[in-house]
């Protein structure tokens, strides 16, 4: 999806910005033109004029003719590019995958053939357009011929000048070429109007979560946080969660743990409301989030994503991403409390060095940390860890632990883990499973009750 909306935004758009660049001068001029021709004829003999100009409404059921076939051709090619670059943007985040797997051949194969359906369609497009100018000549050369021959037969009988039909057929030939360049601007016009559409689309997205017109600004947050017979389905598919109710105390370290799908991300996802809910309501502070403007709300809010996203930028713009005002001192600190600093003292250009796109001359590990420093110089009131340490070595996990121990400190925080060592110190744990909370205590509680909690931790600990 995002090589289809980058095409949108870059290839869509050219061709719209070719047709107003262009095509708007040309169209206006050549009107123009066409009007200022029709009138000199029209005054010099109005039934040799309308004769001229008989093969308009010829003109007309062949433009009515391409803009039926055109719209369906260029709205073809948008389509084809936008799935090329898709798919160009898709192999190139997955290389590693693909070398994995020796799927190279495949792969190159498979792009060939988008790009030769994405040639095919182009090239029709182009036929189509290429066709129109010819008819065009040629209704032209009738109307010349039309010029020449009662013309000629009005001459020879007196009625009209030598002169005139000279001049007759000076203006039809004069009148014929604004009008074949505004064919070829009419082709520019379809594929305009192609990318315009897929341009419109993408702007008429309905914003999915969106503040309400009465919504209030938090001006601070406590961190006490309360689900109420929370429902959550995307876009119409099966519910992700069925009835989730609990609340957090603040400063309360609360751990979700569950089986893969169970419904842990999705509760993270309401509490910081990337997603309304379906029924029920989250609550923080007890206000029902969907009052809160969410900017505000987020502003108190910080995240630790399980897959940790960097920016292409210096190690110290990445940790300060939440609060572009901090100092390079407030950045070491953070860097520190993150058991990062060593780390990035240790680089050539230290927090000046530059983060390549995706992260990749970092580990995972080293990713981790900086978005906990980013996390920490934010200084959230609510803390949301996702599968923090699910992607990394055992040395790196202790390195994480620490520091999130530090950060967790009066912090209300949501835990997600599968690695059920990270949660023990909970002060409260619920397990999740088909959408649902079906237990909650502490680490010794739920041990000593033998339901699902038990049976993930002797899975994972024997």
């Amino acid at each position: 999806i995002v090589g289809v909306t980058i095409s949108r935004v870059i290839n869509d758009v050219d061709v719209i910005n070719n047709l107003l660049s262009q095509g708007l001068v040309s169209i206006v001029g050549d009107l123009a033109i066409v009007v200022g021709i029709v009138v000199v004829m029209l005054s010099l003999s109005p039934r040799l004029a309308l004769l001229a100009l008989s093969v308009v409404p010829l003109m007309v059921l062949a433009t009515a003719v391409f803009t039926r076939h055109a719209r369906v051709a260029f709205r073809e090619t948008r389509e084809k590019i936008g799935a090329v670059v898709g798919d160009l943007a898709e192999n190139i985040g997955g290389v590693r995958v693909i070398q994995a797997f020796a799927q190279e051949a495949t792969t190159h194969e498979h792009f060939e053939q988008m790009n030769r359906e994405n040639r095919d369609a182009h090239v029709a497009a182009v036929a189509l357009a290429s066709a129109f100018t010819p008819v065009v000549d040629l209704l032209g050369m009738v109307a010349t011929g039309i010029v020449l021959w009662i013309g000629g037969r009005a001459a020879a009988e007196g009625e009209l000048t030598i002169g005139v039909v000279v001049a007759f057929l000076a203006y039809v030939g004069q009148l014929f070429q604004p009008i074949r360049d505004l064919s070829q601007v009419y082709a520019t016009l379809q594929s305009a109007m192609a990318g315009g559409e897929r341009v419109l689309e993408l702007l008429d997205s309905p914003v999915e979560v969106a503040d309400t017109p009465d919504a209030i600004e938090l001006q601070q947050l406590e961190g006490r946080v309360e689900l109420r017979d929370v429902w959550l389905s995307y876009r119409g598919a099966e519910p992700a969660l069925r009835g989730v109710s609990l609340t957090i105390e603040p400063g309360q370290v609360v751990a979700l743990v569950g089986p893969t799908g169970a419904g842990k991300t999705s509760i993270a996802s309401v509490v910081a409301r990337f997603y309304d809910v379906t029924q029920g309501a989250v609550l923080i502070d007890g206000h029902d989030v969907r009052k809160l403007k969410q900017r505000s709300l987020r502003r108190f809010m910080g995240i630790v994503p399980q897959d940790p996203f960097l920016f292409s930028a210096s190690i110290a713009d990445n940790i300060r991403f939440g609060r572009p005002e901090a100092s390079d001192a407030e950045v070491r600190e953070a860097a520190r409390l993150a058991n990062l600093d060593e780390f990035v003292q240790s680089l050539p250009e230290g927090y000046d060095t530059l983060v390549q796109e995706g992260g990749v001359n970092l580990s995972v590990g080293q990713r981790q940390l900086i978005c906990i420093a980013r996390v920490a110089l934010a200084q959230p009131r609510l803390l949301i860890l996702d599968e923090a340490t699910s992607s990394v070595d055992t040395l790196t996990e202790a390195l994480i632990q620490e520091a999130l121990a530090r950060l967790l400190v009066g912090r209300t925080c949501i835990v997600i883990a599968h690695r059920l060592s990270t949660v023990r110190r909970a002060d409260r744990i619920y397990v999740v499973q088909g959408g649902r909370i079906v237990e909650e205590g502490s680490h010794e509680e739920l041990l000593d009750r033998g339901g699902l909690y038990r049976e993930l931790y002797e899975k994972q600990f024997g």
